[in-house]
């Protein structure tokens, strides 16, 4: 009876810590994904101080940013000088913000297309330590106001986000944590059409003098 009571315990005692450590990794998995949310307002702000304007309106909207999120996985996150390297190769180029961009040109050189920022807050990346610097993933993002063509940027900020994936790992998804798959891509296609159908109709009821 003693032993059967010893063994008893011996398995609730085994159970009990199982379910802590379980309950304790959740709370880590919950806090690790927090941090990997960076809000649609940061990225209007970091953006709307960094990328000329094309729109006639000096309002943001945020239904008018199209935003992308490339994910590491937890085992392999992106670090040190093989990611630095990858952004280059990519045709990105470190600069305002303390973030990456895109350029009309691979040099660096014209109006800002799209950028790249740290997916975990605050966004930014810091270039004097590069040796040590690790990043869990990339947000990706541009404004249809703010370029010429959204459509060709769109076209332009997904494979550069491809590439990245096929050299570093990763996955691509949309802003709504959506898998970016090919019918996700048709539907980012179909809202920037409509977005700027929406932005250039003309307000009927101005009264003009």
């Amino acid at each position: 009876m003693q032993l059967f009571l010893i063994i008893f315990l011996s398995i609730l005692a085994i159970y009990f810590l199982l379910y802590f450590f379980r309950t304790r990794r959740k709370k880590s998995d919950d806090k690790a994904d927090e941090s990997l949310d960076v809000s649609t307002d940061k990225v209007s702000s970091v953006a709307a101080a960094v990328q000329p304007t094309h729109a006639k309106s000096p309002t943001f909207k945020k239904d008018e940013w199209i935003i992308l999120k490339l994910v590491a996985s937890k085992e392999k996150p992106y670090q040190g000088y093989e990611m630095i390297q990858t952004l280059l190769t990519e045709g990105l180029r470190f600069g305002q913000m303390n973030i990456f961009h895109r350029h009309e040109q691979n040099n660096g050189k014209g109006i800002i297309l799209f950028s790249l920022a740290s997916i975990a807050k605050p966004g930014t990346f810091d270039l004097n330590n590069v040796g040590a610097l690790q990043c869990l993933g990339f947000t990706l993002f541009f404004s249809i106001t703010r370029v010429e063509n959204p459509t060709t940027v769109l076209n332009l900020m997904v494979d550069t986000a491809q590439n990245i994936a096929e050299e570093l790992g990763g996955k691509l998804y949309t802003q709504t944590h959506q898998l970016l798959t090919n019918e996700q891509l048709k539907r980012l296609h179909c809202n920037v059409q409509l977005l700027q159908e929406k932005l250039h109709t003309p307000d009927l009821f101005t009264q003009t003098s």
